[in-house]
């Protein structure tokens, strides 16, 4: 673990942020993925679009706020996402829009997502960006560097074959795990390794 990174406790919430790009189907794998951890405090925030595409490309209603799941709505800033004194365990902007990208890398702040993720830069907090986009043009690849080299993990949907996927949501679930991971959540993967077993990763930290 970056040793720069300030102590956050495990009951720390993390940040999901779901933008305009195509990729819905991430989200929601992802979010399943970290409801289904014990204890783990959410907060969820789409951009305007973000909520366009969801429903769009899944068909669905957007999440139900709970106990562990809060529901924020990108124009709040007043939420406690907005500023650094509200302790997170860091952010995963999936899927990531090239415009929301080039917003964060140039620290443009218009809405409570682009906000949260300032917030999180300025914290050195983990964030985690999943750009959905191709081909790159010299603009996006400049940004992506850009922020890479402030410490942000760029984990662009690269979909494994390697475990004989069967369908595009089981290549997306563990695509999921592995951002999971990247966050340092433990959660069960299938790893590679010529037998295919299932591993748990361990908790950074640990």
């Amino acid at each position: 673990m970056n040793k720069d990174i300030p102590f956050c406790p495990d009951t720390a919430p993390l940040v999901l942020g779901v933008t305009g790009a195509s990729g819905a189907l991430i989200a929601r794998k992802l979010l399943d993925l970290l409801l289904a951890l014990p204890s783990l405090p959410l907060h969820l925030v789409f951009t305007p679009l973000g909520e366009k595409v969801w429903h769009y490309e899944l068909g669905a209603p957007l999440p139900t706020p709970s106990e562990r799941l809060t529901l924020h709505t990108p124009d709040d800033l007043f939420a406690p996402l907005a500023s650094g004194s509200f302790l997170t365990r860091g952010m995963v902007i999936a899927p990531c829009s090239m415009g929301t990208l080039a917003k964060i890398t140039s620290g443009v702040t218009d809405n409570l997502l682009t906000r949260a993720a300032d917030v999180t830069l300025k914290e050195r907090r983990p964030l985690v960006l999943v750009p959905r986009e191709s081909p790159l043009s010299q603009i996006h690849l400049r940004n992506l560097l850009t922020l890479a080299e402030m410490g942000v993990i760029v984990a662009p949907p690269m979909l494994t074959l390697y475990h004989h996927p069967m369908s595009i949501e089981t290549m997306v679930e563990d695509f999921a795990a592995h951002l999971c991971q990247l966050l340092g959540l433990s959660v069960q993967r299938q790893a590679w390794g010529g037998e295919g077993k299932l591993a748990a990763t361990p908790r950074l930290g640990d």
